[in-house]
């Protein structure tokens, strides 16, 4: 338990609320009081292709290109290791370096179910090029036994270090963190496990106590929760519960950059939110009630909500 380490996704997860336009100012910030608190590695953004995205369409940490990373990540190699996810079907192999003409040390790359064949293949490029990788297999709880057996098979035939557990619908309660943490270690035997928690019932600290118990291997949150619609794990609360370390630089990077925006882009718990996590739904419904104001009920919400079968798959 005592070698979990931190990973602090700010930047990236929180991108999908202000479309990845954080100044270089407050992931500079974000950067040093990571380091600070001892936080073992921060996610930067994503690492997608400009075939796929038009740049001037997202901020530049959609992109995360060596040369934006190269004027925030200082300090000794080792110190802080950095992180990028790649998002299967939104970049290609020759969208990255080999590792030794990058700062870049590990690669998430996040896949669906149906996706997990050509996650694979990225994953052994990359390990080839000399990079870490971890799985993150979204929407696992939309999936049966055999579909996620099946895909953990595959994880486990492959050079990755591990595979994230993520509760993409926010759905999970500790009792379900253990049991499925203990299917995929079953699984995939001699593979680090992480979780990746959304706060859509309030459960996403206790979910990350629960998969520490449980000896996973990696936790993911984020400064003041910052991610789309309900948000993830407090990373200023989940750090002081799993090891000591300074956090005072911390909190003043979420009073001086985070904090302002959530004025903006209003992420946290609400009840739409809440109503998905409860019915294992893909938030998208309750994001657009929460943009639509005060209008909404949420008696009516509620009864749509139970009605509707929507697909994981945004």
């Amino acid at each position: 338990m005592d070698r979990v380490k931190i990973i602090d996704c700010t930047i990236r997860d929180g991108g999908l609320m202000n479309n990845w336009e954080f100044s270089l100012e407050a992931v500079r910030s974000v950067y040093r009081s990571n380091r600070e608190a001892g936080v073992d590695i921060m996610e930067m953004g994503y690492r997608v292709s400009p075939q796929v995205f038009r740049r001037e369409d997202h901020g530049p940490w959609r992109f995360c290109d060596e040369e934006l990373l190269r004027q925030v990540v200082t300090g000794p190699p080792g110190d802080m290791k950095i992180a990028v996810m790649a998002d299967i079907g939104r970049c290609f192999k020759e969208d990255f370096l080999p590792k030794g003409e990058s700062v870049i040390d590990v690669v998430r790359l996040a896949c669906y179910l149906h996706q997990i064949d050509e996650a694979a293949a990225l994953s052994d490029h990359l390990n080839r090029l000399g990079y870490a990788t971890v799985f993150n297999i979204m929407a696992v709880s939309a999936g049966t036994a055999e579909e996620v057996g099946s895909a953990l098979a595959v994880v486990a035939r492959s050079g990755a270090e591990g595979v994230y557990l993520a509760d993409t619908f926010g759905s999970f309660v500790p009792a379900d963190i253990r049991q499925r943490l203990a299917f995929y270690r079953e699984r995939c035997p001699g593979k680090n496990l992480g979780f990746h928690g959304h706060n859509n019932i309030q459960m996403a600290l206790a979910n990350s106590l629960a998969a520490r118990e449980e000896g996973a291997a990696y936790l993911d949150a984020s400064l003041f929760g910052m991610g789309r619609g309900a948000g993830n794990t407090p990373l200023e609360l989940l750090l002081p519960l799993i090891r000591p370390g300074n956090i005072a630089p911390m909190m003043s990077t979420i009073q001086g950059h985070i904090e302002p925006l959530m004025a903006a882009y209003k992420w946290g718990y609400r009840i739409p939110y809440g109503v998905s996590g409860l019915l294992n739904q893909h938030p998208r419904e309750a994001m657009a009630a929460v943009s639509a104001g005060s209008g909404i009920s949420y008696g009516e919400f509620y009864e749509r909500s139970e009605q509707l079968n929507l697909s994981p798959v945004p």
